[in-house]
């Protein structure tokens, strides 16, 4: 006995072809999810896709704000943007440096 259906012909069942097709939607939302975070992130947006970052030799830190603005800021004034943002080391994933003093930013603790 064959499981072919009505109208289908390669022996796939509309199950297959159902599955691949959800498949093929869910691969689609992933690629436009990306481009939606990557669009967030320029226009700095943290999307919380990482740990935030302090430098501990300085004390600059990485805050967000409600709008979910990502900023730099210091402990005694949370929530007041100095405008530099510390700098991700294309050669080592998830390594910062601190814009102010050149120190390695650490996962913020708080």
């Amino acid at each position: 006995m064959s499981n072919d259906e009505p109208g289908n012909h390669d022996g796939r069942s509309a199950h297959d072809e159902a599955g691949d097709g959800l498949a093929k939607t869910i691969v689609d939302l992933v690629r436009r999810l990306r481009e939606v975070q990557m669009s967030a992130r320029e226009h700095g947006t943290f999307i919380e896709d990482r740990d935030l970052v302090g430098c501990p030799r300085c004390g600059l830190l990485e805050d967000v704000l409600v709008d979910g603005r990502l900023i730099t800021c210091r402990q005694d004034s949370l929530g007041r943007d100095t405008g530099l943002r510390f700098v991700d080391d294309p050669h080592d994933a998830g390594s910062f440096t601190c814009p102010e003093c050149g120190g390695e930013a650490v996962p913020d603790e708080g």
